[in-house]
């Protein structure tokens, strides 16, 4: 009988347990429920104006990493502000895949 009753007592508590702490896990903690339905909103980058972009704003862009960025400052500062994404092809690395990658960022 004192076995029994142990073993009761034991398996209740276990039982218990386990019941509480799985619906207050997923009933309080927020790290635990289920976010599938959770929609997140994109967050669309800024738009850059090359003409008065800072070297690392420029390589903020696409496939324009540093060096690329101080190309298209050296190019406008020899050749003045671009105008449309044709002048900006015009600088040597800038190709058509970079303008494409850009083309919703870049402003004049």
């Amino acid at each position: 009988m004192k076995f029994s009753l142990c073993s009761l007592l034991f398996a209740l508590l276990f039982v218990g347990n386990v019941y509480a702490g799985s619906a207050s896990t997923s009933d309080t903690n927020p790290v635990t429920r289920d976010t599938s339905t959770v929609q997140t909103a994109q967050v669309q980058p800024d738009k850059i104006n090359v003409n008065t972009a800072s070297v690392s704003e420029l390589a903020s862009l696409k496939g324009v990493g540093s060096v690329k960025a101080q190309a298209i400052k050296q190019y406008q500062q020899s050749h003045g502000d671009f105008s449309s994404l044709a002048d900006l092809e015009k600088v040597n690395g800038i190709g058509a895949s970079v303008i494409e990658q850009n083309k919703d960022r870049i402003e004049f």
